[in-house]
């Protein structure tokens, strides 16, 4: 709409020229309607514009409605998927099984209970060391 307003401007500046240009040639009824008639069409632009820029802002808000609605879908599902991760991770961390150095088997969750984070780092039980220790607790050897 901005273009038809830059349009409408150009318009207007041409509207006043032809005005000044016509009022020493023309009698004063002749001006009279071509001041008329000139109003009459720079009131019929005005009132095109203003229906387009009511169209355009009814577009741009229906264009916001609708990203605002997949933003919030957006959210949602990433608050599903983190929900959804979290169990899976939490049962993952369920069927880890170690043994402590009092031979008790025990899974992660309860080992990470005390911890800043009250639970297990994500891959925790996935890397060798836990496993090496699990091995050697299992065949009677002592950490050193």
């Amino acid at each position: 709409w901005l273009a038809a307003k830059a349009e409408g401007k150009v318009k207007q500046k041409e509207r006043r020229a032809l005005r000044e240009q016509q009022k020493e040639l023309l009698n004063e009824d002749e001006y009279k309607a071509l001041d008329e008639r000139l109003k009459q069409e720079g009131a019929y632009i005005q009132r095109q514009q203003k229906q387009m820029k009511s169209k355009h802002k009814s577009e741009l808000q229906s264009a916001q409605r609708s990203v605002q609605e997949m933003e919030d879908e957006l959210q949602s599902l990433k608050i599903d998927r983190k929900a959804k991760s979290r169990r899976l991770q939490d049962a993952l961390f369920h069927q880890y099984t170690f043994l402590d150095i009092q031979n008790r088997t025990r899974d992660l969750l309860p080992m990470f209970a005390d911890t800043p984070l009250g639970r297990p780092p994500p891959g925790a039980g996935d890397c060798a060391a836990p496993k090496l220790f699990q091995y050697a607790l299992s065949r009677g050897y002592a950490p050193v």
